[in-house]
């Protein structure tokens, strides 16, 4: 079995309506960071970790 390293992704996206909102909400909570904000998918990251998470748009609601 691999083990993780730095050149693997590793994470959970879940959808929201608002990404941003729900990341920002998950990076005060985790005391991470935003390391990615685009219109439609949003990052959160411990600093200097290979771990991240990420929030994507969910369309219709």
């Amino acid at each position: 079995m691999l083990g993780r390293n730095s050149s693997h992704f590793w994470g959970v996206v879940l959808e929201a309506p608002e990404p941003l909102e729900l990341a920002r909400f998950y990076a005060a909570l985790m005391r991470w960071e935003i390391v990615k904000d685009e219109p439609d998918f949003v990052g959160v990251a411990p600093a200097g970790n290979h771990v991240e998470s990420g929030v994507s748009e969910v369309g219709g609601l």
